[in-house]
């Protein structure tokens, strides 16, 4: 089966590429606006873009009408978020974030998460989270204009935050931290399942 992308609609070419390139993994992203409300979207198009500067990337989709999301808004005003990271004890509130909402709902009491303040700007990190990226803004690539298009977002990573339980010897223990991936659909998958496997050389 070969599939040319341009003869797919917006809703089918993201039902397609979500079904084919995953696990993704997911951002929570934290942002506050100019009326400082908080907001929180999980968005699973997220991964490292560099390592020096450290720098994330994640795209954020325009909605069904072609219009900015509040996360988009928002960072843009203000230049700064918070990558906060998901694992299974929050799957449902992240869940209940991803709801398309008025600009004026706090998603933070939407979820019955905790706000937290960071150094680095006025964006909240997620307390219950156990590890969250400190971002400012670095670039936003506009892809395209029509309903669903993305907009790259670039951030550069200027603070880490890692709970103590998770930190052990230097690193991050992986053993103990259940983080999630969206894969196509409703679906999602754990970080317990994995397998070792050495680079040659």
């Amino acid at each position: 089966m070969d599939i040319k992308t341009e003869s797919l609609s917006p809703i089918e070419a993201i039902n397609l590429l979500g079904s084919t390139v995953y696990p993704r993994p997911i951002a929570w992203v934290s942002t506050v606006s100019e009326e400082g409300t908080y907001n929180l979207a999980p968005f699973s198009y997220f991964n490292v873009a560099s390592v020096n500067p450290a720098i994330v990337s994640f795209s954020v989709l325009l909605n069904g009408k072609g219009e900015e999301k509040d996360t988009l808004i928002n960072l843009k005003a203000n230049e700064h978020f918070v990558v906060n990271m998901v694992d299974a004890r929050l799957a449902e509130q992240m869940n209940q974030t991803s709801e398309d909402l008025p600009a004026d709902v706090d998603e933070f009491a939407l979820a019955g998460l905790t706000p937290v303040a960071v150094e680095s700007g006025p964006s909240p990190a997620v307390k219950e989270s156990l590890a969250w990226l400190e971002c400012r803004l670095h670039s936003v690539q506009r892809l395209g204009d029509g309903p669903l298009a993305g907009n790259l977002v670039l951030g550069e990573v200027v603070s880490v935050h890692i709970d103590d339980q998770i930190w052990q010897n230097g690193r991050v223990n992986m053993n103990e931290w259940d983080l999630i991936a969206k894969l196509g659909g409703l679906r999602y998958s754990s970080s317990k399942e994995y397998f070792n496997m050495k680079r040659p050389g």
